[in-house]
């Protein structure tokens, strides 16, 4: 368990490492070389276990702060990851910030047709912070957590540490997360490779899922 003062700068193979792999071996030789993983190899060779996608402030609160085209490329990509679940049977948590409004209709309506779905209002950025998230993750038997939504710096970023600091897997990618233009979002992003299994392209995570129904070499993805 770490103390949120010092996740943000742990290193990445001990934050992995808390995750249950087994740490890095000098290599001798180069036989033992061509056997030896990479660190990112070794997160994808853990067992992700149970999957549930948590959707973050999609609020028009919080919208209106990003530009247009930002919100034009990741709602799309958000529909796809809700679309995922409705056919894998996937949990989806839809956290909305406390006095911010709901979930905007577009995102709302398709997360209304899944079977499995929860709604937590939350007072802190952090989505684990005085909430049931926590409860409500461990009866469903989650151990990882693929994260969508916005501020990508702010409370994004603080439920991404939450997560870990609760003993929860972050899954995250740049497709699925937005921040303010006057954000810097390349530091976000930073964070997220050093401590979650990060990927740029959001249909790479979705082909580590268990029990997934996606042909990873095909657009189809449903």
């Amino acid at each position: 368990m770490f103390l949120l003062t010092e996740l943000f700068f742990i290193s990445p193979r001990r934050l992995i490492n808390s995750y249950g792999s087994v740490p890095r071996l000098r290599v001798c030789n180069e036989r033992q070389k061509k056997h030896e993983l990479t660190l990112e190899q070794r997160v994808e060779k853990q067992d992700i276990g149970h999957v549930a996608v948590l959707l973050i402030d999609m609020q028009e609160w919080f919208l209106n702060a990003i530009e247009y085209d930002e919100r034009l490329r990741e709602i799309p990509y958000h529909l796809e990851v809700l679309e995922y679940c409705r056919v894998n049977n996937l949990p989806v948590v839809v956290l909305e910030y406390k006095g911010c409004g709901p979930t905007v209709s577009i995102l709302k309506d398709k997360v209304e047709i899944l079977k499995d779905k929860s709604y937590i209002a939350k007072p802190k950025d952090d989505g684990f912070e005085n909430t049931n998230l926590r409860q409500v993750l461990k009866e469903k038997h989650i151990e990882t957590v693929l994260l969508m939504g916005i501020n990508a710096s702010a409370c994004v970023m603080s439920t991404a540490a939450g997560a870990v600091m609760n003993g929860f897997k972050v899954m995250i990618s740049k497709d699925l997360i937005s921040d303010p233009k006057s954000y810097d979002r390349d530091e976000s992003v930073s964070w997220y490779k050093d401590n979650t299994i990060y990927r740029d392209d959001y249909k790479e995570l979705l082909c580590l899922l268990p029990k997934k129904k996606v042909d990873c070499s095909s657009a189809d993805y449903y």
